[in-house]
This record gives C-alpha cells, structure tokens and sequence, in this order.
C-alpha cells in the first residue's frame, strides 16, 4: 500500500482540468400539488416550480421532466383547454398560450398591460379569465380576448371563476368592501352580462368557487377552520339557481370524494397553521382528518381512477379514495435538510438518505425512492435515529428497536430491541451489530442478549461515530472529548488512536484499506495510512480550519471530504475530492453545507445537503457514434497513444449487455471506471481524462468486460 499522501495543487493548474467534472444534480422531488398546476386529455400533469420552470409528470408523479421554457413572471395559474392549448395566467405579464407546454408566447390582442391573472374556465374553445381588471372572454382558446365586465364594478378584481354543467358562470372577488357590486357573481349569457348572488354577502373576502361531480356549487370566504363572522361555506344543490349557507367554516379548497364525501384543507390568512379535513355529509360538517395531518398543505387533486391527493411539505403526497384509509406516496427525497446519506456496497446496489428523521432507500440511484417511517400515521410515530446498509440489508434504528429490511427497503421486520439510550448503530456484519450512544454495547443474537463494549474508552466519554474497516475487520469510535478508539477484537477492547490528531470537536470518520480520514469541527481534516496509529493533518488543497469537515466517505483509494460553515446563515465550501492522495481539489456544491457523502454507487457520488441529496456522475464522457449494430463485441486501441491529458477509444457491443470498463494502473490496481451498467447495441466512444484522476507518466491498461467477452488493451502517459 502506497503511503497516503496529499500535494498541494496550483488553483491554476486544474481548474479548467476539473471543471466538467462538478455537475451535481438533485435526485427526484416531488414538486408541490398547487394552483399552478393541470392536466391534459391524457392524464398528464402539468406543475409550475419556483425556479421559473413547468414539469410534465403522469399521475403516478414519479418521473418529472423539466420543460424548456423559462418564465420571467411568476405563474398563478395552469390551465387546459380541451382543444389542447395551454394557458398560463401571470403575477404581472397577463395570460401565456402554448400547444405543448414546452414554449410559450404572450398573448397581448385584447388585453390591458400589467394585468393579473387568477384563474380560467372553459368549455371547449371558449375561456373566460379571472383577471384584476374583471372578466376576459376567448372563444379561439385564448388567441385573443375582450372584456366582458358588464354588471361588475368598473375596478373589480376578479379572484376566482368557474363554470357549472349547464353553462352559468360565477366569479367572485378577493377583497372586502363594504360597497356594493362586490362579492359573488353569476352570469347566464355567456358572460355578456353579470349579476350578484343574492344569498351570499357581498362584503367579504371569497376564496374559491368549486363544481363537484355532481354539479353541486361550493363557494367559501376567508379560510379558517373555527369559523366567525363572514367565514363560510355556501352551496348550491340545484345549478346555481340559489345557494344555502351551510356552516360557519370556511374552505380554502375543497374537493369532492364520492357520494356524500368531501375533503378540505382550511388554510388561514396567518397564526396558524392549515388542517386537512373531511366531510361526511355534504360538506355540512367538518372533522381534521388526524393530527398528524397538520401542517402545510396545498391544493387538492383528483385522479383519473377517483382517488384524491394532497401534498405537504412534511408528510410528502397522502392519497385516498374515502377520507378514512390513507397511502403515502413517495416521488422523491423532500426538500429538508438531509442527515445521512448512505450507499451498499454489493450488486443490487442500495442508496439510503435520513431526512427528517424519515428513511428513504433507492434501488436506481436516487431516480425513485420508498419510504419507511415506522406508523407513519400513528400519534406514537418513533423517529428513525440512524441507519446503515450491510451486505445488501438496510438497518433502521429507532430508540428502543431495530429494524431489518432484506427486500431493498420495501418492507422492515422489527428484529432487535434494547432498553439504553443510543444515538447510531454500527453494523460490522450480521453477527456483530454495534449500537452506540453513552456507551458502546453489542449483540451477537438478534438482540437477545447486549453487552457493553466500552473497555478501554473513559466511561465518561460519549461515543458519536461508529465505522469499521471491511478489509482489516477492524472498527473504530469517536468519542466527545478524548479522541478515537480501535478496536482489533470485535469490541472485546479499545485502545486510544491519537498520535497527530486532536482529541476533541471530531465529527466524522470513514476506514477503507486501513486507510482513514477524520473531520474536526474547526480543526482541519486528518488522514491516516496505518489504520490509525499515526495521523496527519490534510487540509492542502481542501480549505481552511475555519471550515467543519463534517462528511467524509474513503472507498478504494479514493476520499471525499464534505464541508459546512461554523457561522450561523453562512455555507461551506462544499466538497473536495481526492483520488488515491496524489491531488486534491474541489468537486461543486461549493455554495452549500454538506451533512453526509457516500459512494462511489454504481458510478455515481452522493452528497446529502439541507436541502435535498445531490448526485455527480464519476464516468468520463461515453457517446454512441453510430446507429448500425456491430457483429461483434470489440475494443479498439486508443488514438492518441501515446496521450496527455486525454485520449478515446472505440468498443461495439452488438447485443443489449452488462458492459463494465475498466483502467488499470501496472500493478493491476483498478484507476478508474468509466461503465459499470446495462447498455444497449451499438458503436460508442469513450474518453478517458488521466488528468482528473491525478495520474503521473506510465503505463495503462483498460478492458471492456461483458457476458462472455472481456478484452484488454495498454495505453502510455507520456507528460
């Protein structure tokens, strides 16, 4: 083994070198269920995100594809004409007209500057448009507009539109006035003229107007669960012809079940919080549907197969089809802060991510995820505290009990139960299971029987970080103030590893070929070579001691260090990559803190941040150049060779395979891998980069591996 070693490096030098190599992106969100937000003739869903973009998504909302078109205005509102033309109505821009989702042109015939947009409904190509300037019609799907206010207040600011079955149209105004010509209003001429609701006050606020499938009329006012004056719920049973009051509360959205069922979400202007409720009688009363629902919610949508879904930033999309029994879909990671991000070592490969101290698995490199939190709809919900993967089976831990899945994360079996406080497991194999918090205890039976494993550690000390070495079998502990302990012996004993390293402020550790890298709080990075009898500080072309080093992942000869700030309201430096400690340098994230790294997974490195799990693809760049397929299976000689930095070659598969190619370094060590995965028929190209991996003049070898055909080929570096 090659003593560890790590070279300052010239900013200048690798800067352009490395550049392409930093792309992270984000695994998977689900995307908020909000007003902005519609679906086609073909269930497609159509979202407006924060970042100015729309995502298309089909109603299991597992895959999301990012539109091109950028919007410079913040969209309100979505909506579908059933000719297929998209319309979007704007903060400040006006209304938007698409055939595709994908691009978009302003539409200005008909319409004032600097008008708001608040909602649509349609029936076939005739559109009429909430707007703050009153009423809009279209009858060529929103090519072009005039307005049709008749009836209404010269400046009313139109906040809700929607049209009932038999074609009557009722519009009402966000805004209290004590004036007349405000609140709701109905038209039956096609919006030529327009006349006041006479059941329903006319001085307040009114948030929505809903047509169930039954075509029975819902409008509400204000939003609150705990209704008083003016916050209520009307209905119309009979086409809009009259409307009842029934009850003091009132909706900020309402959606109808079946039958005589009804759900809700009633959302205050401010000071609290909004609640998810149900109704069993037509929406005459209204009871939370449980208090693990409370929270943020938005808008609630109906499925093609009548199932209603409702997402919250917490609990992630509930779905039901009666109000009663609820499913938890999972898309993707949520936006929260991301704890520990965690990968399996072993085919099929396993990713885990804490968040919110929930467990996500990934079978597909963070493309899809399943979830368990144990009673996820259970008052007594326990937290998950700590996970860890081990020859392809997942171990949650919560306090007082661990759980075992053996199915990639789709299903847990309680399997161990302890009674000592404990903050992280530590799982060496299947017979040696670590739990570790005040003190270190272990179990060799299923949880049967624990015995403390803490001789040699100060009993004072707290254990924080647990890892083991799988090559060495040996397991190491950080403890709160006197440093690291290695244990040779399963835990029988430990001794203090302290040579070079600071005793206190360590906050993480990873082991890989008796190689070893530690993180401090504010004290650098630390590596060492021999399993930890001597340490030395790492911080060349990393960062600064300012810095907390709070993520380290060490696999194969390579290390990946992640950082956070030590100041409130400030991000680190992101994380910086070493490959066999010959160079250092920064890999992106360089604006955010980073909590956890792992990997690499398949090809693919994993950082968990506060936000969500960021992905970067370790491949060199591998092209397909030609459509005809090969006869054969073969792999080229390099051109250049000899090469500096870079050279490519050429390899044909001629049937769908699992291909792997390799670089190796002429002591067989394994440099690199550019293709570890399924890959269809054809010709590719791929370039190999030796100036990413750090690597001095010599010779190569690289081999194209695949069911029954492997070949290798040598290569020079020449600097």
């Amino acid at each position: 083994m090659k003593k560890c070693l790590l070279i300052i490096l010239c900013s200048f030098t690798f800067t352009s070198v490395f550049a392409q190599y930093n792309k992270w992106e984000r695994t998977t969100f689900s995307l908020s269920i909000t007003k902005q937000t519609c679906k086609d003739n073909s269930n497609n869903y159509y979202i407006y995100n924060s970042d100015g973009f729309i995502y298309k998504t089909t109603e299991q909302f597992k895959k999301f594809t990012k539109l091109e078109y950028k919007f410079e205005t913040s969209v309100v509102t979505l909506h579908y004409v059933s000719s297929g033309i998209f319309l979007a109505g704007t903060l400040t821009k006006g209304i938007y007209r698409s055939s595709n989702a994908s691009y978009w042109e302003r539409v200005t015939n008909g319409l004032p500057d600097s008008i708001n947009i608040s909602g649509f409904t349609s029936n076939g190509n005739i559109v009429f448009a909430a707007t703050s300037k009153g009423v809009f019609y279209s009858s060529n799907a929103g090519l072009s507009w005039s307005p049709r206010s008749n009836g209404l207040a010269s400046n009313y600011n139109a906040s809700n539109i929607a049209m009932e079955q038999g074609g009557k149209i009722f519009v009402t105004e966000d805004r209290s006035y004590s004036l007349g010509n405000r609140g709701v209003f109905k038209s039956t001429d096609n919006g030529l003229s327009w006349n006041s609701v006479p059941e329903i006050p006319q001085n307040d606020r009114y948030f929505f107007i809903y047509v169930s499938d039954e075509n029975k009329i819902f409008i509400s006012s204000r939003g609150v669960l705990v209704g008083t004056l003016y916050e209520d719920l009307f209905q119309s049973t009979d086409s809009g012809n009259s409307f009842q009051r029934i009850g003091n509360v009132a909706p900020s959205s309402l959606i109808h079940l079946n039958g005589d069922k009804y759900l809700s979400i009633f959302h205050p202007e401010s000071g609290y919080q909004s609640v998810l409720a149900k109704s069993f009688d037509n929406g005459a009363n209204w009871f939370p549907v449980s208090q693990l629902f409370h929270g943020s919610y938005e808008n609630l949508i109906k499925l093609s197969d009548g199932a209603v879904m409702v997402n919250s930033p917490i609990r992630g999309n509930l779905k039901t089809t009666d109000a009663s029994s609820w499913t938890r879909e999972v898309y993707g990671v949520p936006l929260a802060k991301v704890d520990k991000v965690f990968c399996g070592t072993n085919s099929p490969y396993i990713l885990g991510a804490l968040v919110n101290q929930e467990l996500y698995t990934s079978t597909n490199s963070g493309d899809e995820w399943n979830i368990y939190s144990r009673q996820v709809f259970d008052p007594n919900n326990e937290p998950i505290l700590d996970f860890t993967i081990k020859d392809n089976l997942i171990y949650a831990l919560t306090p007082g009990m661990i759980f075992k899945s053996t199915d990639f994360g789709l299903t847990y079996n309680y399997t161990h139960s302890f009674a000592f406080p404990v903050t992280g497991i530590c799982v060496k194999n299947t017979a040696n299971i670590f739990l570790y918090g005040n003190t270190i205890n272990k179990t060799t039976n299923e949880g049967i029987n624990w015995t403390s494993q803490s001789s040699g550690i100060p009993p004072t000390d707290v254990i924080n970080k647990m890892t083991t070495d799988d090559v060495t079998g040996f397991i190491y502990a950080v403890t709160n103030s006197s440093g690291i302990y290695r244990s040779i012996n399963n835990g029988d004993s430990w001794e203090a590893i302290n040579n070079g390293i600071p005793l206190t402020g360590i906050i993480s550790i990873s082991a890989s070929y008796s190689l070893i890298g530690a993180g401090t709080e504010s004290s650098g990075f630390y590596y060492s070579s021999n399993s930890g009898s001597s340490w030395s500080k790492a911080n060349y072309g990393i960062a600064t001691d300012s810095l907390s080093y709070s993520a380290v992942s060490l696999n194969s000869g390579f290390c990946v260090v992640g950082t956070r700030s030590n100041s409130p309201g400030e991000n680190g430096k992101g994380i910086f990559f070493n490959l066999h400690f010959n160079n250092t340098f920064n890999y992106g994230l360089t604006d955010l803190n980073i909590n956890s790294v792992t990997g690499p997974l398949i090809y693919y490195l994993f950082a968990g941040g506060d936000t969500c799990v960021y992905r970067t693809d370790l491949r060199d760049d591998i092209r397909n150049i030609s459509s005809e397929i090969p006869n054969k299976f073969s792999l080229s000689q390099n051109y250049p060779n000899p090469f500096n930095p870079s050279t490519k070659f050429i390899y044909e598969l001629n049937q769908k395979t699992l291909a792997k190619i390799s670089v190796f370094d002429i002591t067989g060590r394994e440099i690199a891998t550019l293709l570890d995965g399924v890959q269809n028929a054809g010709v590719y190209e791929a370039t190999f980069d030796a100036g990413k991996y750090g690597l001095t003049s010599g010779i190569y070898f690289y081999t194209l591996k695949t069911d029954g055909f492997i070949e290798t080929k040598k290569m020079v570096l020449v600097k």
